[in-house]
């Protein structure tokens, strides 16, 4: 009998927002609620190399789209360094929405100075696969 391997697919997007700014997650992803009308909360830090915490924010909404905010730098060090220069990584996962209207609206806020839309290199789509970014819990 012939076996047959099922791949998964880990949902890993191909664009992500990329948000400079001077302020703290909590006032960033206050304004991003306030913006999109998402209710992002934070979970458990995520834990990189060297123990360092990058902190992350969360919400499903009622048409199951998943939305991540998470911190590229913490206490000196920075997750992704290709994107030095970016203080926060927004995420959409498993939604039909509009990355493009998310990036423009997000860029709104007073918190923020700016967004951007990123190509998700090698070691962020790494990043983005661990159980942390998984559609449950």
């Amino acid at each position: 009998m012939k076996k047959i391997k099922l791949k998964t697919k880990n949902n890993v997007p191909d664009k992500i927002i990329g948000i400079s700014s001077l302020h703290n997650d909590f006032q960033v992803a206050w304004s991003i609620n306030k913006l999109l009308k998402i209710n992002l909360t934070k979970t458990k830090d995520f834990i990189y190399t060297n123990n360092i915490n990058f902190s992350i924010f969360k919400d499903i909404d009622s048409e199951e789209n998943t939305y991540y905010l998470l911190s590229n730098k913490s206490k000196g060090s920075i997750l992704s360094s290709k994107f030095k220069n970016i203080d926060f990584f927004f995420i959409l996962k498993t939604g039909n929405l509009n990355i493009e209207e998310l990036s423009s609206s997000i860029n709104n806020s007073n918190f923020i100075n700016g967004s951007f839309l990123l190509l998700v290199e090698t070691n962020l789509k790494r990043i983005l696969s661990y159980p942390q970014f998984s559609e449950i819990g």
